[in-house]
């Protein structure tokens, strides 16, 4: 006579397994009466006993599917009431036609796109700033701005994060990036800084896209539509803007002679930087900055009156060749040189070991200034600036650029005429570009750039415009 299957009980379960691991079986079934619930003890190779909670379902007319065999995870032997009831759920399942394993199924990816959904949830704009600052180190994005990492952490601890930093970065909007521009009136009082932050968090943002934390929609940041309107208060009341100072062109000759009247090798340095229009990063050190940058003896073709500027030491990240008036390759050829030192403008101090920083040209401008006002002479200030700002302007030794670029384009002596504005801005290092980002605007104007460096050369050392110079001296490389 068949044996009659009967419940389980706590104490029948106990004692089972007591048995079981008394005996020498591998496997033993216990089944929970007639029901499709079953505890399955096993042996392992180790000699531990396991125990598990099984719902089966042979095929039947009930059941007309191959086998259902699940497992109950998460249930031990001690929790049999709760393995009744999750018995009892899937032959509810079974009687409403629904399969218990695909049911399973559903339950556990909805159970992890709602885990998803609150990881998301709970990564905030800070945590997204941080894994984007570490793919930018990782990619190497500041290699050619060694100022780059720190200007964007600035950015980030005194201006974004301090209004922000708690915001999911799933569902932040232009509504926070208004915050941002308000505080402290950034958009109102600063507005290259509050470009800058807009343009720092579109790229946090792009990199959640990427890292699937934010749905890939309009940038919250882009200056459009409600954060424009949102804003439009601020950007009427904006001050008048204060610029790097710089000299009108006129005034250029006169500061390069009182200059040239200075024997030290900061006054030299910044002599070379007007004649050449370069940026000061180029050519000197800056603490700033992580790499030690500053212009070489191997950087410089003399015979040619060529400065190959390499991509590390550009603000764009490719290299330059700077073309060299008569008047900066005569001030090349009178400097000591040293071949144990290779920096063309050492600094006094270690022995040459860095070159000149670019304090040390702003702090030669100072000193000129400092001495002008000893003998009753205005101090060196940008007028216009001065003047539009109701207070003193200091000219920066970047500021020279300007003057070199008004001179360019200046209609005085029709400077307009002779110039392009390409070759001003190639002579600058500037990226020349159109309304399609530069795709067909190449232009490389070699002796148009030759003449805009010796006629500017000879402009800054005796005053005299290029229409009141020999021109054959200024054409092609100045010869």
């Amino acid at each position: 006579m068949p044996k009659i299957p009967v419940q389980l009980t706590a104490r029948t379960i106990k004692s089972s397994i007591r048995a079981f691991k008394a005996g020498t079986k591998k496997r033993e079934i216990l089944t929970d009466g007639k029901s499709h619930l079953s505890l399955v003890l096993e042996r392992r190779s180790n000699g531990d006993t396991y125990a598990y909670w099984r719902f089966r379902v042979q095929k039947s007319k009930s059941w007309p599917h191959p086998e259902l065999l699940l497992t109950l995870k998460g249930l031990g032997p001690d929790d049999l009431a709760l393995a009744r009831e999750r018995r009892d759920e899937f032959d509810a399942m079974i009687a409403q036609g629904k399969n218990p394993k695909e049911e399973l199924e559903r339950a556990e990816k909805r159970a992890q796109a709602e885990q998803e959904e609150a990881r998301k949830a709970a990564f905030t704009f800070r945590d997204a700033a941080e894994k984007w600052l570490e793919e930018c180190v990782k990619d190497e994005k500041w290699r050619s701005n060694g100022q780059g990492e720190r200007k964007a952490r600035s950015l980030l601890r005194l201006h974004i994060l301090p209004v922000i930093e708690r915001e999911p970065i799933q569902s932040l909007s232009w509504r926070e990036v208004e915050a941002v521009m308000r505080n402290n009136n950034l958009l109102r009082d600063h507005p290259d800084l509050a470009k800058k932050a807009r343009t720092l968090i579109d790229e946090v943002c792009g990199w959640a896209v990427r890292a699937n934390y934010r749905p890939d929609v309009i940038p919250p940041a882009v200056m459009q539509g409600p954060l424009k309107q949102a804003t439009k208060s601020l950007r009427d009341n904006q001050p008048e803007r204060e610029h790097r100072g710089s000299l009108a062109p006129n005034e250029v000759p006169a500061f390069v002679a009182e200059l040239r009247r200075i024997k030290c090798t900061s006054a030299r340095a910044l002599e070379f930087l007007i004649y050449t229009a370069s940026r000061p990063g180029p050519l000197c050190y800056d603490k700033n900055d992580k790499r030690v940058n500053g212009a070489r003896w191997e950087q410089f073709d003399l015979e040619n009156r060529i400065w190959h500027v390499p991509a590390d030491n550009m603000k764009a990240g490719t290299s330059f060749d700077c073309f060299l008036s008569s008047a900066a390759v005569d001030l090349l050829r009178s400097l000591p040189r040293d071949e144990s030192i290779p920096w063309v403008f050492p600094s006094d101090k270690k022995n040459g070991e860095r070159p000149l920083t670019t304090a040390a040209l702003t702090q030669c401008i100072d000193k000129m200034s400092k001495r002008r006002v000893v003998v009753g002479l205005e101090p060196w200030l940008d007028k216009e600036q001065t003047r539009k700002l109701g207070k003193p302007v200091k000219v920066n030794p970047h500021g020279f650029r300007a003057s070199f670029r008004s001179w360019c384009t200046t209609d005085e002596h029709r400077n307009d005429l002779r110039f392009t504005s390409e070759a001003a801005e190639i002579s600058l290092s500037h990226i020349v570009g159109d309304a399609y980002g530069g795709a067909y605007n190449r232009p490389n104007p070699k002796d148009m750039r030759w003449q805009i460096a010796e006629y500017w050369g000879i402009f800054c050392l005796t005053g005299k415009w290029p229409d009141e110079v020999d021109v054959e001296r200024a054409h092609a490389k100045g010869e």
